[in-house]
C-alpha cells in the first residue's frame, strides 16, 4: 500500500490537486482487443503461446479521475436544494447544472458535516455517469476524515468503464474496463508505484489471463487460469525474457482439517428475497423527504411489520421484514439495486449476512461480534461451494478451496 497522507478536512476547495504521478499502461503485446466487439473466445485463444517483451514501449495513459473533497465548512456553505428526512435530518444536497445534476448524500454518522456518496447524472439521458463513495472516519472532537475514496465512471450502457481508488488522500490505482461478447472483459490496471497489469476474463470458457508488469513496463509474470478444469500455467520473466514455466493442476486431496463446511447449516445462503411488486405502491404508513419523495413505508401485517426505505431519488435501499419476530430480516440494496444482502441474527451476538451478486454467485459471512470469530463461504452461480474461510484470530486462519464437483483441492 502507498504511504498514507491524511486529507485535510478544513480545506475549502471542492477538488483535490491532481496527482503528479503519471499513470501508464504498457502497450498490449498479446491477443490485442483494440476492438471491444471481437470474439471473447478468440481473445483467450493464444494461451499456449509465450508472450514476448520486444514490442515498442508505447504506453497507454489512464488519467485518474479527481475526487471531490469537501470539508465540513464546505458542506455547510454548499449551494443547492437541501433535502431533509422526515425527522429533519439533512439527507442530501442536490445541485443542478446545465448538463448534469449532482446529488451529494450525507453520511449518517455526521449528516451535517460529511458526504458519503456523490452521484452525477446526465441531464439529457437521466443516466448515472459517475459515483464517488467516501469512507469516512470519525473521532470525538475531530472533523470527519475521508480515508478511502472510490470513484466509478459508467458508459452509456450503465457498465463500469473506469474506476479510480484513493487511500488516505493519495492515488492508489486506476482501472479501465473494456467489454466484448460472450461475457468477455479486459481490465487495464495501473498502480501508483508504477507497476501495472492486464486482466482478461471470459465467462463462457470460465477462463482468465493476467499479465503483470514492473515499473519499467517489462513483463514480470503471465498467469493463465482454466477454472473449469482447475488448471493454470504461470510464466515468470526476468529482464523481459522467459525464465520459468509452471503447470499447476488442483487435484482432489484428503480432508484432514476436521472441518466439513458443506455440512455447516450456519453458512448455507439465506433464501433469495425476490420482489414481485413495486415497493413504492405498497400500502401503509408513509413518511416523506422534504422534496416530496417517499422516505419509508411501514406496513402492518397479521404477523408483524414490513418497512421499505428509499433514498432521495426514490431508489429502494432496504427492507426490514419483522413478520417473524424471532428471525427479523434486513434486506440491504447496494449500487442502486444492482445486488443485495440479507442480514439475519442467529443468536446472541451472532449475525449472518448473505450477499447475492449480479453474476449469480453468493457470499455468506457469519460473525460472532463478541469474539470476532468469522466464517465466510463463497458459492458459485450453480450453488456449489467454491471457497471456505475461517478466521478465529490473527494467528488462526484457514482457507479451503473446492472444485466444481465439490471436492477439496487446496487448504491454506
Amino acid at each position: 500500500m502507498i504511504n498514507p497522507v491524511n486529507l485535510n478536512p478544513m480545506v475549502q476547495n471542492t477538488t483535490m490537486v491532481a496527482p503528479q504521478q503519471v499513470a501508464t499502461q504498457p502497450r498490449q503485446i498479446y491477443a490485442p482487443m483494440d476492438n471491444p466487439n471481437m470474439d471473447g473466445l478468440k481473445a483467450l485463444a493464444a494461451y499456449n503461446q509465450p508472450i514476448t517483451n520486444n514490442a515498442p514501449a508505447t504506453p497507454k495513459t489512464i488519467t485518474p479521475t479527481l475526487p471531490t473533497v469537501l470539508s465540513p465548512e464546505a458542506v455547510h456553505l454548499m449551494e443547492g436544494e437541501r433535502i431533509t428526512s422526515a425527522d429533519g435530518t439533512l439527507s442530501a444536497i442536490v445541485r443542478r447544472f446545465d448538463n448534469t445534476t449532482v446529488v451529494y448524500k450525507t453520511d449518517i454518522m455526521a449528516p451535517n458535516d460529511a458526504i458519503s456518496e456523490i452521484e452525477t447524472y446526465n441531464n439529457a439521458t437521466g443516466k448515472l455517469v459517475l459515483v464517488q463513495k467516501n469512507y469516512n472516519k470519525f473521532e470525538a472532537g475531530k472533523n470527519p476524515v475521508t480515508f478511502e475514496t472510490d470513484i466509478v465512471e459508467y458508459d452509456e450502457n450503465g457498465k463500469e468503464k473506469k474506476s479510480t481508488y484513493y487511500y488516505e488522500g493519495k492515488l492508489a490505482n486506476v482501472t479501465e474496463t473494456h467489454y466484448g461478447p460472450d461475457g468477455f472483459e479486459k481490465k487495464f490496471v495501473v498502480n501508483a508505484d508504477g507497476t501495472s497489469a492486464i486482466l482478461e476474463n471470459c465467462k463462457v470458457t470460465d477462463s482468465a489471463r493476467m499479465i503483470r508488469y514492473d515499473k519499467n513496463g517489462q513483463v514480470q509474470e503471465l498467469e493463465i487460469m482454466d477454472r473449469k478444469n482447475n488448471k493454470s500455467k504461470i510464466e515468470t520473466y526476468k529482464n523481459g525474457k522467459l525464465a520459468q514455466v509452471e503447470h499447476l493442476e488442483l487435484k482432489p486431496i484428503q480432508n484432514t482439517t476436521g472441518k466439513n463446511p458443506q455440512a455447516d447449516t450456519e453458512i448455507q445462503p439465506a433464501q433469495p428475497y425476490v420482489l414481485g411488486y413495486d415497493p413504492k405502491q405498497v400500502e401503509g404508513q408513509k413518511q416523506f423527504y422534504s422534496n416530496g419523495a417517499i422516505e419509508r413505508i411501514t406496513t402492518q401485517t397479521a404477523n408483524g411489520s414490513i418497512t421499505h426505505t428509499f433514498d432521495v431519488n426514490g431508489t429502494l435501499t432496504g427492507i426490514e421484514d419483522a413478520q417473524d419476530p424471532n428471525n427479523v430480516k434486513y434486506i440491504v440494496y447496494h449500487n442502486r439495486g444492482e445486488y443485495y444482502s440479507v442480514e439475519e441474527k442467529l443468536g446472541e451476538n451472532m449475525f449472518k449476512n448473505t450477499t447475492f451478486a449480479p453474476d449469480g454467485s453468493k457470499e455468506v459471512c457469519v460473525m460472532n461480534e463478541s469474539t470476532k470469530q468469522e466464517k465466510v463461504a463463497i458459492y458459485r452461480d450453480n450453488g456449489t461451494l467454491a471457497t471456505y474461510i475461517e478466521h478465529n484470530s490473527p494467528e488462526d486462519k484457514m482457507m479451503m478451496s473446492f472444485n466444481q464437483n465439490g471436492e477439496l483441492v487446496k487448504v491454506s
